[in-house]
This record gives structure tokens, sequence and C-alpha cells, in this order.
């Protein structure tokens, strides 16, 4: 292993002794306004800086959007007219990437559900098993995938065996020599074999896996943005 991989991997260790994990969160005792709030970060976050996302997520909050989208009350045009409109973030305006895309992929997720009088915590008491749930997620919303959906079902406490595989994970499993270099996750059966390495890689170093991607999240952006400063 390298200096850089060995600094990271203690650098990881390190974060993970720190991290407070709070009372588990549980799915059951969420509210369907929570659920869809939660739903919707996840896709709005996909290729985009989870803090943009988020403050995107804070102005439908302020202008009732879940509450409408609930009632099946929420139109593609009221979405695009948030999503086209620049956030302030750390001093400066930054616009969302996508706005017409996520505001169409939001909408047919919307549509789907409560078009069709049924509810997000229905839809999650079809199975108990996490990975069959991720897959009918992937399957019933646009714009969601395996890293969406994974993301979804941990943050609810639906399940913990689902790996957030991002580029931050990734370049981590790289720099440790876990992945090889050239690995890059195109499709399904590849994403489930880094998710597969991983918890292995978690099982052999004894680490806590609540923590960990977390620990990994936070190491990852500080050592990229260190690197591209030198």
């Amino acid at each position: 292993m390298s200096l850089d991989s060995i600094i990271v991997e203690k650098a990881v260790e390190g974060l993970m002794n720190k991290i407070k994990i709070p009372h588990n969160i549980e799915w059951q005792s969420c509210s369907e306004y929570l659920l869809l709030k939660e739903l919707a970060l996840c896709l709005l976050s996909s290729n985009i800086k989870y803090e943009v996302a988020l403050l995107y997520i804070d102005e439908f909050v302020g202008k009732n959007y879940f509450q409408k989208a609930i009632h099946n009350d929420l139109t593609e045009e009221e979405i695009w007219s948030s999503l086209k409109n620049p956030v302030f973030l750390k001093g400066k305006w930054v616009k969302y990437r996508f706005p017409k895309l996520k505001s169409n992929q939001l909408f047919q997720i919307i549509t789907k559900i409560y078009g069709s009088g049924l509810s997000i915590k229905e839809i999650l008491s079809i199975t108990k098993s996490s990975v069959k749930m991720r897959d009918l997620l992937i399957n019933l919303c646009p714009g969601i995938g395996y890293k969406q959906a994974s993301m979804f079902l941990r943050n609810i406490g639906y399940g913990y065996d689902l790996a957030i595989v991002d580029t931050h994970l990734i370049d981590y499993l790289k720099l440790v020599e876990v992945l090889p270099i050239s690995t890059k996750v195109t499709n399904k059966s590849i994403y489930i074999k880094v998710e597969n390495l991983y918890f292995e890689y978690a099982f052999y170093k004894q680490y806590n896996i609540n923590k960990l991607d977390l620990a990994i999240w936070n190491v990852m952006r500080l050592y990229k943005s260190k690197c591209l400063l030198k």
C-alpha cells in the first residue's frame, strides 16, 4: 500500500471512532411526508453536490410541495420553476444542473405512486428484503439507480445490508487496493460486485459498517480537495 492509502485508511479509522450513531430510524414510524422528502433528496442529489440538492429540498418544503404531491396536486411545472432558479451556497449562486430532467423524473415518481392511490409506506411494506425492495424502487422510480435506492433505504432505516457505492467509496477502495484502478460501475452486476467487496473489506478490518461509509465520504472529500490544491 502507498503512503497515501495508509494515511487515508488511518483517517477513516480515526473518524469512525468519533462518529456518533443516532438511534436507528424506523421507516414504519416515519410520516409519508418524510419518506417522500427523503426519496426526493436522493433523486436530486444524483450527480449533484449533496449540499446543493438539500437547498432545493428546503425550497420545496417552503413551498409546501411535498404535501401537494401526496395529494397528487403538484405539477411538473411547479417543480421545474424551483429547480431552474439558482440557490445561494457558500457565498455564491449555484444553478441546478438538470432542472428539466429531474423535474420530469420527480413528477413521474409522484404520479406513479400517488396517482395510483398508493403511498411510499405501502410500497415499502411489500417485502422485508432490502435487496428486493431496492430492485422494486429502481423499476418504479425514474432516475433512481442502485446508489440512490440504497441511500434512500439506508437513510430511512429499512436495512443496513446495502452499500452506497458512490465515487468517493469507489476511489477509496481503489486507494486501499481493494478494487483495480480501472474499475467503473456501469451496470448492476459490477455494482453488486463492488458492494460485496466493500462488505468483505469492512468485515476483514472489523469496521462498523454503519459508520464506515460516512467516514469514507468525509475523508475522501477532504483528501481529494487536498490533492487538487497540490
